[in-house]
């Protein structure tokens, strides 16, 4: 775990050590360390990071910190890996979601409907979740619903999350890009906890159960 932290902490210097975490991203023995060179690397927008980090999309938890970043740099060259992991059986609903979300950042909507029709999904976590990948997906379609919600009830946890999730959408929907690395900014993702979901800059959590399907 130390060499990890190393790795990255590396990627929190000016200029940072491209080259060096390069190597580490592709050739160290250790998964963990590529993982954080790899995000070290996505967070500069280095060429290649996404293609060095769809692998990590099979562990489950580096899953959400991984697509987080993926959507952020938007980079279509991966778009046929992620196709292929999108649906798989036994998915969960959670994964399901946002993978639909990067794939829509990547020019698929496949899971358009899905997306919108879990924002009424009868368990309250997987409704939060299905709200903050339609930020995610930085989709035009992804707006009405998004508005639809935040004017229902306002001072709901749904609102809230809604109004991030916009936020999120209209920061990164000008500036992503559809074929090259692009913005490094992770998305928020919520969190939910004893008295409801707030903000987190990690994603959400399920408070040690499994997200409802």
């Amino acid at each position: 775990r130390v060499r990890a932290n190393l790795a990255s902490a590396l990627g929190e210097l000016s200029p940072v050590p491209v080259e060096t975490l390069r190597r580490a991203a592709t050739g160290d023995a250790d998964e963990e360390v590529r993982f954080e060179a790899a995000m070290s690397l996505a967070r500069v927008a280095a060429e290649g990071a996404s293609a060095m980090l769809v692998p990590f999309l099979s562990r489950h938890d580096m899953f959400t910190d991984c697509l987080t970043q993926l959507c952020a740099l938007s980079d279509a060259s991966i778009r046929p890996q992620v196709e292929s992991l999108y649906g798989r059986v036994f998915q969960s609903t959670l994964h399901r979601l946002q993978l639909g979300a990067l794939l829509a950042r990547l020019g698929d909507d496949r899971a358009r409907n899905l997306l919108v029709a879990k924002t009424r999904s009868f368990s309250f976590e997987t409704r939060i979740w299905a709200i903050h990948c339609l930020g995610l997906s930085g989709a035009a379609w992804a707006r009405e619903t998004l508005i639809a919600i935040r004017d229902r009830k306002p001072d709901s946890q749904e609102a809230e999350t809604a109004r991030d999730a916009l936020a999120f959408l209209d920061s990164t929907t000008s500036s992503a890009t559809t074929s090259t690395d692009g913005p490094t900014t992770s998305p928020v993702g919520p969190t939910t906890g004893p008295v409801g979901p707030t903000t987190s800059p990690v994603g959400p959590t399920t408070g040690g159960g499994p997200v409802p399907r």
